[in-house]
C-alpha cells in the first residue's frame, strides 16, 4: 500500500480503493454507523484513509 500510493503521488495519477461496504471486512476503510433509519459512514482504518489521501496529493506521508 505504501509503495503504490507513493508511485501514484509521484506520477500525479489518481487512485481508488473501494472494496465495497461489507460488515466485518478487515479491508474496509469505513463502516455504517448510527441510527438504521439515517446511517452514516465512519472511518475504521484511518491509516489506510491517510495513505489514499497521500496518493491523491493531500496530506503528509504516513509511515508506520
Amino acid at each position: 500500500m505504501q509503495a503504490v500510493t507513493d508511485t501514484f503521488r509521484e506520477l500525479k495519477m489518481g487512485s481508488v480503493y473501494w472494496p465495497g461496504l461489507r460488515t466485518g471486512d478487515t479491508y474496509s476503510l469505513q463502516t455504517l454507523t448510527g441510527d438504521p433509519a439515517r446511517p452514516w459512514l465512519a472511518t475504521t482504518n484511518q491509516s489506510g484513509a491517510d495513505r489514499l489521501a497521500w496518493a491523491w496529493g493531500r496530506g503528509k506521508a504516513v509511515r508506520p
